[in-house]
């Protein structure tokens, strides 16, 4: 069971996806309040569970990454960057797996 974790930075808030090795899996898009935020993580939760919304891409250095869209077809987070589509698969297969059951933490 992964974690998400909700931090500010700046004068925006933030949630990572936190696996239960430490790895962050994805990070959010800005929210302008900590009420957003937690509203942008219930909709994370539903948009994970169809692979359609997981939109795989490559970087302008030819690492791959994901982006997750919501129902609306709105970015809501990003991946890190991976050097195989393997990791990336696996990066995706782990938010799936973490997604449902991961509690939410403040930093």
């Amino acid at each position: 069971m992964g974690r998400f974790k909700i931090f500010l930075n700046r004068s925006h808030y933030y949630f990572a996806l936190i696996s239960d090795s430490g790895y962050t899996l994805l990070t959010s898009n800005p929210y302008n309040s900590e009420y957003d935020c937690r509203n942008g993580i219930n909709l994370l939760k539903q948009s994970a569970l169809i692979d359609s919304n997981f939109v795989r891409n490559k970087s302008d250095e030819n690492r791959h990454f994901f982006e997750l869209k919501g129902m609306n077809g709105a970015i809501i987070a990003k991946s890190d960057l991976y050097s195989s589509i393997s990791g990336l698969e696996n990066s995706i297969a782990s938010v799936k797996r973490n997604i449902l059951f991961s509690y939410v933490t403040h930093d």
